[in-house]
């Protein structure tokens, strides 16, 4: 859905990609959006330093992904059984990253951390915001 709504601005594309590997070139683009995807990927670093080549000097990585970080044990559980249902088994990587852990990810990978914030009141969300330098 969001696709069809987004087509139709010129300087957007979609296009799948292997995020640890692309085939764009370096310093091609201006910002860079990961959602829902650095916390059940193999080698969340390798994807990083992959945003990091891509982006333009001054280019932005945004963040938004799932974390257990300030749930507490019960809305855990819950969150649990939710995804079995909705989604089934667990992907087989997973990574429980809290603001502190992902920020020094992202700086170890040569970004400098804009913004970060734990987002939501049951159910959290980090949010952050890398620049290139």
């Amino acid at each position: 859905m969001q696709k069809k709504r987004l087509n139709k601005i010129d300087n957007i594309s979609f296009q799948k990609e292997n995020c640890m590997s692309t085939s764009f070139t370096s310093n091609k683009f201006d910002t860079v959006f990961m959602a829902n995807l650095i916390h059940v990927i193999k080698n969340p670093s390798l994807a990083l330093q992959e945003c990091y080549r891509i982006l333009k000097v001054d280019g932005l990585l945004i963040i938004a992904t799932f974390t257990n970080q300030g749930m507490k044990p019960l809305e855990k559980i819950k969150l649990g059984f939710r995804f079995l249902k909705v989604w089934g088994k667990p992907p087989r990587y997973t990574h429980s990253f809290s603001l502190e852990s992902l920020g020094s990810l992202m700086e170890s990978a040569g970004f400098t951390i804009e913004q970060a914030k734990l987002l939501g009141d049951k159910t959290k969300t980090l949010y952050l915001i890398g620049k290139k330098k």
